[in-house]
């Protein structure tokens, strides 16, 4: 199984300054990289190094895990999957 995505959520402005010190800690002790962080709050970016930092437009989706996060409307929604429509043969009568 490989996730290059971590997603997290805190209550708190303190809790996710503890965590932008501490999970890159614990995510180099298993051998990850954690190479960037985006959040729906830019004053918390600003205390990150700029190359940490994931660069997204305007209303630019993030997505992790297939589920997509609109950071300027802080709202995670999911994209169906594209199916092709049903092509039904016409059927004859058989007796």
């Amino acid at each position: 199984m490989y996730v290059d995505d971590l997603v997290m959520s805190c209550d708190e402005e303190s809790e996710v300054a503890a965590l932008i010190r501490r999970v890159p800690v614990f995510l180099r002790k298993g051998g990850f990289l954690l190479r960037k962080w985006a959040s729906n709050r830019v004053d918390l970016l600003a205390t990150l190094p700029r190359p940490e930092v994931c660069e997204t437009g305007e209303r630019e989706l993030s997505k992790a895990l297939c589920i997509y996060w609109l950071k300027d409307e802080n709202v995670i929604t999911f994209r169906p999957p594209a199916t092709q429509p049903l092509r039904l043969e016409p059927q004859r009568d058989s007796f």
